[in-house]
């Protein structure tokens, strides 16, 4: 199995790794997926996340012609971050927000 943790800023390098790994017959593949959830037809059409989709792509396209499977596990934001931007945790506000996908906040 291949486990990429790549910086967002090398994503476009795993498409090597991929299809390194399908020469290589490897049998399961999990790309570096830090970040929002590309698999929302939202985010996935945002320009920023074109590398992480061609990886995406070129995985989907891997596993139809031969032994490689792959699984995607997207981190979402990251807490840390969350909590310095007041995204998620306000600690000013002494508030949580939570949204839903793309219609706004919920609670």
């Amino acid at each position: 199995a291949v486990v990429s943790v790549l910086a967002t800023a090398a994503i476009a390098t795993q498409l090597r790794l991929v299809e390194a790994a399908a020469k290589a017959h490897v049998k399961r593949f999990i790309p570096s997926e830090f970040g929002p959830n590309t698999l929302a037809e939202k985010t996935r059409a945002l320009p920023v996340f074109k590398d992480k989709i061609a990886v995406q792509d070129a995985l989907k396209i891997e596993a139809a012609s031969g032994d490689l499977t792959y699984t995607l596990i997207p981190t979402g934001p990251f807490l840390d971050w969350a909590i310095l931007e007041g995204f998620i945790i306000n600690l000013k506000e002494k508030c949580v927000n939570l949204f839903d996908h793309w219609g706004g906040i919920i609670v």
